[in-house]
C-alpha cells in the first residue's frame, strides 16, 4: 500500500530518528514541517560528489570505481540531506551500516537499523536500485567536506572524496 523504491532517513529532525519510505516520503515531510510550526524547507543547492570506498588493498578495479551521489543544502540550514542511489536493500540487508550515519559500527546496531521498518530488512538485491535520501548533521557544504575529511582513508570510510559540480536549484 506504500510504493515506491525510496526512503528517507531523517535522523535530524524533531522527533528523533525516524525512515519514511516509498510514497510516505512526502507526507512524512509534510508532517515534520507542520509538527515544527514551520513551511516545508526548500533545497537551495546541491552538489554531485564521489568517492572511493575504503579497502586497505585496493585492486586495479577499484582505483576506477566510484560512488557517487548528491548533497542538497535547505533554506533552514539546520542539516544537509545525501541522496544516492544503491542495491535495494542495500542498507537493510548490511544491518544499516550507512555511511552517513556517525554510528555505523555501534553496538547492537546503528539508529538507523532501529528505525527502519521491517519491510525494508531484507538481503540486498544487486540487480535492483533504491534511492536513498539521508539527512546529515552537516549544515553545509563545508560541514559535509569536514565529514568526508574525518572518515577519510583505507581504513576508514572514503578515499578520494572530490565534489566535482556545484551550484544553486533554480525551477
Amino acid at each position: 500500500d506504500n510504493p515506491g523504491f525510496v526512503f528517507w532517513y531523517a535522523q535530524c529532525r524533531d522527533g528523533g530518528p525516524r525512515v519514511s519510505h516509498g510514497e510516505n516520503i512526502i507526507k512524512a515531510a509534510r508532517n515534520d514541517a507542520a509538527s515544527a510550526g514551520t513551511v516545508l524547507p526548500e533545497a537551495v543547492a546541491a552538489h554531485f560528489f564521489g568517492h572511493r570506498y575504503a579497502k586497505v588493498n585496493e585492486n586495479a578495479k577499484d582505483l576506477f570505481t566510484y560512488h557517487t551521489a548528491v548533497l542538497l543544502e535547505w533554506d533552514h540550514e539546520q542539516f544537509t540531506t545525501v541522496v544516492e542511489l544503491a542495491y535495494q536493500y542495500g542498507l537493510g540487508g548490511y544491518g544499516g551500516k550507512s555511511n552517513w550515519v556517525e554510528d555505523r559500527d555501534a553496538k547492537p546496531m546503528p539508529a538507523l537499523f532501529e528505525a527502519m521498518p521491517g519491510s525494508l530488512k531484507a538481503p540486498w538485491k544487486t540487480d535492483r536500485s533504491e534511492i536513498r535520501i539521508i539527512d546529515v548533521p552537516a549544515r553545509n557544504l563545508e560541514e559535509f567536506k569536514a565529514y568526508l575529511h574525518k572518515y577519510e582513508g583505507p581504513k576508514k570510510r572514503f578515499v578520494d572524496p572530490q565534489i566535482k559540480y556545484s551550484g544553486p536549484i533554480t525551477i
